[in-house]
């Protein structure tokens, strides 16, 4: 099974799947991952597994970069994995940063995931004593949607950022053309 994730966000998007599964190709460079370990009696079956299929993972965590699109293909026993999604970008503040959780119904076919961010409402501070309001924080509408009937949305996440004085040049640049990743 192949799973494509479309980052169309100007943030990079931190992709959790936990379960039980195979990883046949996968971006070594943008991911960290969590053996599982066979039981005592599991050990000479899964050694041959091994050689051939590779090692069974519990957990793969993903780092997909802005505008980008990569692709996993895995292997599973299972008939769900859970996905834990959010975001991460070393120059914002987050006001609050509530991670989504999915769900992937595995039927052996190849699925694709697109990830928006929509900048979605300005939240401004009160104009006190004759100033004029500011905008203290940001809302950031984001989702993760497939026209696959296998992919569930159980809890979408929830971010909110700090406004600053660059945020602006950040984030609305004409050279980033989100409908056309690479």
């Amino acid at each position: 099974m192949h799973v494509f994730f479309n980052n169309y966000s100007p943030l990079e998007s931190i992709i959790t799947i936990t379960g039980i599964f195979r990883l046949i190709q996968y971006p070594i460079h943008l991911s960290s991952v969590e053996l599982k370990k066979p039981g005592y009696t599991e050990w000479f079956g899964e050694f041959f597994k091994i050689l051939y299929y590779g090692p069974q993972y519990t957990k793969l965590k993903l780092s997909i970069p802005p505008h980008t699109r990569i692709s996993i293909h895995l292997q599973c026993n299972e008939d769900t994995l859970s996905v834990i999604s959010g975001f991460n970008h070393p120059e914002i503040s987050w006001g609050l940063l509530k991670e989504g959780s999915h769900e992937i119904i595995i039927k052996n076919r190849d699925i694709s995931l697109d990830i928006k961010s929509l900048f979605d409402e300005y939240m401004m501070e009160h104009a006190v004593y004759g100033r004029a309001a500011k905008v203290e924080n940001i809302s950031i509408e984001s989702s993760i949607t497939s026209n696959d009937e296998d992919w569930h949305t159980i809890d979408q996440p929830v971010t909110i950022v700090t406004y600053h004085n660059k945020f602006r040049e950040q984030f609305w640049t004409p050279q980033i053309n989100s409908t056309s990743i690479y």
